[in-house]
């Protein structure tokens, strides 16, 4: 990744924040910054497409940051095709922000400018991509939109992203969510688990297979047959046209959305069994991801392998330590990486720091890391653990090669067998060994987990730090949860 697009993906990351107090609010008040900024901004709404019909809908689209407003005008053009193949009218407005950074301090404004400006007798659809996504509910909410999507954006109802979180309960309107597999600004293996467990009738979500960020704006990650297979006629309509593949898909998958929402044209009814069964099939496949591992069965495996494989005499209880996101703390930890020893031991959970395995031994879970950069963005497990056989060599290697095993027993046999023909494979590699030395411990606080890929990249090798004294062992290992997404997507993508 270059350094252009490495600061390209924090400018990403630092949008989707919301205005924090520390940030503006002790130099001016965040209602009074709103209006003043957005009061600068003329002619807030470019028609990018009309219709002639009186019986046209209204489509505000919000455009994502670090991108011309102008790149999705191809994208909003086929939009309004493939609606008009559904027999519904459309005329769409793309919105434009006073700064490019500060989406989330217009919220109010551009409520105001679409109850003022835009006509919503008929229908309105509110639509965000990127940064535009994380605002679409809450403007969709303030001007009674008809239906919401968002594109490449979550709602992060579980708060595993490092940004402000909704529930589903705050968005009364059907909602729509389009994902991409390989997003690595909003990263798909932590965003799709919301969906998964959520049970709202109206709500669904799909994701472009192989896609980036920007799929279906300005890169395509289908094929041919990937797309006809999805689409069908409507692709043969539009074929003629120079049209990229990915806008094709997900403006099908939109207006299919659309016409079920606003009960209009002939594809309603046809729409709404498209939208159940594509959220069904999407929610199945992932589904594993969803799951993670409990605190209770986290500790289980703990005890079962110390016992079965590291000579632990007897089940040793294990007490478990782990820490809620804090949205503030999460972005520091995810933009200042020699910050994260310190973060974790003096502000996160100093009561694991601090513990001594005997009697009981130790865990601990850190933060998701939903940079970018990051290879598995699942966090690891840290464990301390006492009474161990001396002679065993490389036993975090032990105890990852067990939670691998572990992990692929649990997804589905699909899933189990597609990685086991086409996925890259997860070696394990020797225990990285920290010498008992004054200060070894922190040098183990500050060694992470070590997740290469070596061999062209066509191989993910894992080492753990790991401190021995004696019996006793503090060791960095993987997670069951990092195994399943390594399992179910992260060993697909091409770096």
């Amino acid at each position: 990744m270059s350094i252009m697009e490495k600061i390209m993906s924090w400018t990403v990351m630092l949008s989707l924040l919301p205005p924090l107090p520390c940030f503006f609010h002790a130099y001016v008040p965040a209602m009074k910054l709103s209006h003043t900024i957005s009061s600068l901004k003329p002619n807030r709404f470019k028609k990018v497409v009309s219709s002639d019909s009186a019986k046209a809908i209204s489509i505000v689209f919000l455009p994502g940051t670090c991108i011309s407003p102008n790149e999705y005008d191809k994208f909003l053009r086929e939009l309004h095709g493939m609606c008009s193949i559904k027999g519904i009218p459309s005329n769409i407005y793309n919105t434009k922000f006073t700064f490019d950074l500060l989406h989330r301090w217009e919220v109010e404004k551009v409520s105001e400018d679409i109850i003022a400006h835009i006509p919503r007798d008929v229908g309105l659809v509110v639509i965000g991509h990127s940064a535009g996504s994380f605002i679409a509910p809450d403007i969709a909410e303030k001007v009674s939109a008809d239906c919401v999507i968002q594109w490449a954006g979550t709602l992060n109802s579980r708060g595993d992203l490092p940004w402000d979180s909704k529930s589903f309960e705050d968005i009364s309107a059907p909602r729509y969510t389009i994902l991409s597999e390989y997003d690595r600004r909003v990263p798909f293996t932590l965003a799709i688990k919301e969906f998964c467990v959520d049970s709202k009738n109206d709500s669904f979500v799909s994701f472009i297979e192989g896609g980036t960020h920007f799929s279906g704006v300005r890169e395509s990650s289908s094929n041919d047959n990937s797309v006809m297979s999805c689409i069908g006629k409507d692709y043969k309509l539009q074929k003629g046209k120079d049209t990229d593949l990915d806008i094709l898909q997900v403006s099908w998958k939109m207006s299919y959305f659309i016409a079920s929402s606003l009960v209009m044209g002939d594809y309603h009814m046809t729409g709404y069994k498209y939208m159940k069964s594509d959220n069904d099939k999407t929610v199945e496949r992932f589904m594993s991801l969803s799951k993670g591992q409990t605190r209770y069965e986290l500790s289980n495996d703990i005890e079962d392998v110390s016992s079965s494989k590291l000579g632990v005499e007897k089940k040793v209880k294990n007490f478990h330590h782990s820490v809620p996101g804090d949205m503030l703390t999460t972005f520091l930890y995810i933009g200042v990486h020699p910050l994260r020893p310190i973060i974790h031991a003096g502000l996160l959970y100093p009561s694991f720091v601090f513990s001594q395995p005997g009697t009981e031994s130790h865990s601990y879970s850190p933060l998701p890391d939903p940079s970018p950069f990051a290879v598995i963005r699942s966090p690891p497990v840290w464990v301390k653990l006492d009474g161990l056989d001396r002679n065993i060599k490389n036993r975090a290697r032990i105890m990852n090669i067990e939670t691998f095993r572990l992990a692929l027993d649990s997804v589905s046999p699909d899933q189990k067998k597609r990685y086991l023909k086409d996925g890259r494979k997860m070696t394990f590699g020797e225990d990285l060994s920290i010498p008992p030395i004054p200060g070894c411990s922190l040098i183990w606080l500050l060694t992470p987990l070590l997740l290469n890929l070596a061999n062209g990249k066509d191989v993910m090798s894992v080492h753990s730090p790991v401190l021995n004294i004696g019996s006793r062992m503090n060791a960095k290992i993987l997670s069951k949860t990092q195994c399943v997404e390594w399992i179910v997507t992260g060993s697909f993508e091409k770096r």
